[in-house]
C-alpha cells in the first residue's frame, strides 16, 4: 500500500473517531439534561417545604422552557408575593406571554397591581392593565382596575367607557353609578397621590394630577409650565392637552393657542372636552360658525356637557335657528341634575 493510501485511511479513521465522539457527547448530553417534569416537581416540593430560595434555583431553570415556562413563573411569583418582594413577583409574571389564556390574566393583573397598590407606579400599573385588556377587553377585574386607575389620574372621561361596560355587566355597584354621576371638575381620591408623587415624582401620570392640583389652587403659571412639559413627552395623553389648553384660553395669547391646536392628534381630538375649549375661542373671538361647529362636536362625543350644551343653545339663539329653546330647556335640566348629584 502507498503512503498515500496509508494517509488517506488515516484520515478516514481520525474522522470517523471525531464524529463518533461527538456523537456520543450529543447522546450522554441529553440523557444528563434535567427532566422539566423533575425539575418542576422538585420546586414544588421544596416550595411546600418552605424553603423558598432551592424552590426559585429550580424555577429559574424553567423560565426558558416553554412547556414549564408559564407554572415555573406562576409559582415563582406566589413565591415572591409570600416574601414580600414585589418587584421579583413582577419580573417572575413577565415570563408569562400575552397569549390569551387565564395565566396570562392573572400575571398582567397581579403585576398591575403591585404596581398600583405597593410600587405606587402609576404608569407602569396602566401598561399592566392595558395589556391585559387588549386580549380580555370586558374582563370586569381588568375595567374595575381601570376605573379606578383613571378616576384616580384625573380622567373621569377615559373612565366613562369603562364604567358602562361594568353596568352593561350587571355589576351595579353604587359608587360606579355615583362617578359617573360626577363632573370631571371633581378629582377622586387626590388625597392618594402624595404617596404615588413621592416614590415616582417623574411619572407623567403623577405629574397631570400635579397640574390639575395646581389649577384648582389657581396656581396656572406653575401648571402650564408643567403641562407644556408633559405634552412636550406625552402628546396623546388627552386630559393633559385639555388641562393646556383651558390655560391658554384663559391666557388669550393666539399664538400659543394656535400652537397648541396644530399639535392636537386625531385621538386627542376624541375627547369631547377639546372641542368645547376651542368653541369657547371661537365664541371670544366672535366667530360664530366655528364656536357652533366645535361645541356641536364637543356634544357629540358627551351629549351631558353642560357648557357646550349651553353655548351652542346661545349661539343658536342669536342666529335664529329654532332647535335653539329645545337645547337650553335641555341644558338647564343637565344643569338641575348637576346641582343635585355632582360635586
Amino acid at each position: 500500500m502507498s503512503s498515500e493510501s496509508i494517509n488517506t485511511v488515516v484520515r478516514a479513521i481520525w474522522i470517523s473517531v471525531i464524529l463518533l465522539t461527538v456523537g456520543i457527547g450529543i447522546y450522554f448530553s441529553g440523557l444528563l439534561e434535567p427532566d422539566p417534569d423533575a425539575v418542576f416537581q422538585r420546586a414544588s416540593h421544596a416550595f411546600r417545604m418552605e424553603k423558598n430560595e432551592e424552590a426559585k434555583q429550580h424555577l429559574n431553570q424553567l423560565l426558558d422552557a416553554p412547556s414549564h415556562q408559564v407554572p415555573a413563573a406562576m409559582l415563582g411569583a406566589e413565591i415572591a408575593i409570600k416574601e414580600r418582594d414585589p418587584a421579583e413577583a413582577i419580573r417572575y409574571y413577565e415570563h408569562v406571554p400575552d397569549n390569551g389564556s387565564r395565566e396570562a390574566l392573572k400575571a398582567r393583573i397581579r403585576s398591575g397591581e403591585l404596581y398600583l397598590f405597593q410600587l405606587k407606579q402609576l404608569s407602569k400599573a396602566q401598561d399592566e392593565f392595558l395589556r391585559a385588556q387588549q386580549s380580555f377587553p370586558d374582563d370586569p377585574d381588568v375595567l374595575e382596575r381601570l376605573s379606578y386607575l383613571y378616576g384616580l389620574t384625573a380622567r373621569s372621561w377615559e373612565a366613562v367607557s369603562v364604567r358602562l361596560k361594568l353596568l352593561q355587566q350587571d355589576r351595579i355597584d353604587p359608587l360606579i353609578l355615583y362617578l359617573l354621576a360626577m363632573s370631571d371638575r371633581s378629582l377622586e381620591n387626590p388625597q392618594l397621590i402624595s404617596e404615588y408623587s413621592a416614590v415616582a415624582p417623574e411619572d407623567p401620570l403623577v405629574q397631570l394630577v400635579e397640574a390639575r392640583l395646581e389649577m384648582d389652587r389657581q396656581e396656572y403659571a406653575a401648571a402650564e409650565k408643567r403641562l407644556s412639559n408633559l405634552v412636550s413627552t406625552q402628546p396623546g395623553l388627552s386630559q393633559a392637552q385639555v388641562l393646556l389648553g383651558q390655560i391658554l384660553l384663559q391666557n388669550d395669547d393666539d399664538h400659543r393657542f394656535k400652537e397648541w391646536q396644530e399639535s392636537l392628534s386625531d385621538h386627542v381630538r376624541e375627547h369631547p372636552d377639546i372641542w368645547s375649549v376651542e368653541g369657547q375661542w371661537y365664541q371670544k373671538r366672535g366667530e360664530g360658525d366655528l364656536a357652533i361647529y366645535c361645541f356641536a362636536e364637543a356634544l357629540k362625543r358627551n351629549s351631558t356637557n353642560s357648557t357646550a350644551s349651553y353655548q351652542l343653545g346661545q349661539l343658536l339663539k342669536l342666529s335664529g335657528n329654532q332647535n335653539a329653546e329645545k337645547l337650553l330647556d335641555y341644558t338647564q335640566k343637565l344643569q338641575r341634575y348637576e346641582g343635585l348629584v355632582k360635586v
